[in-house]
């Protein structure tokens, strides 16, 4: 972001990346996203609640520009469903919008990811799908 704690690493843009900026420009139509905390240094206790914030940081500055946002990829290692569901319900709450990353079918090739799901592993009933669902129903049909 390059506008708030600047001792927080993910907040300071030392990867060079202002989100607010990049927002700003006119022919960007939406902002997308990620938040993996473990890898980012975030400790594993923290994730849920840290999620929320940087959803909400997100969301705000979508909203001040005008402009939707998309979490567009996330993960915990842990795969808990409980930091998944957090993050759903702070997504939908705030009219945003969330995109998995990444799941697979079991059949395939096995993919060396740690934040990889398959169609098999519980977790994918009870936070993928169980967001599309949530999400489907605020969508309008043609």
């Amino acid at each position: 972001f390059m506008n708030t704690d600047k001792s927080v690493y993910l907040y300071s843009g030392p990867s060079g990346v202002d989100f607010d900026a990049n927002l700003a420009i006119d022919s960007i139509d939406y902002g997308a996203y990620h938040a993996y905390p473990d890898s980012w240094g975030v400790d594993t206790a923290e994730a849920k609640s840290w999620g929320v914030k940087w959803i909400d940081d997100h969301t705000a500055s979508g909203a001040k520009a005008g402009k939707p946002v998309v979490l567009e990829e996330y993960g915990v290692k842990s795969h808990n469903a409980s930091v998944y569901q957090t993050w759903r319900d702070t997504v939908y709450a705030e009219e945003s919008n969330m995109q998995y990353w990444e799941f697979r079918l079991k059949y395939l090739k096995p993919y060396k990811d740690e934040y990889t799901t398959y169609d098999t592993d519980d977790i994918f009933n009870s936070t993928i799908v169980s967001a599309a669902i949530k999400f489907k129903t605020r969508s309008s049909t043609p």
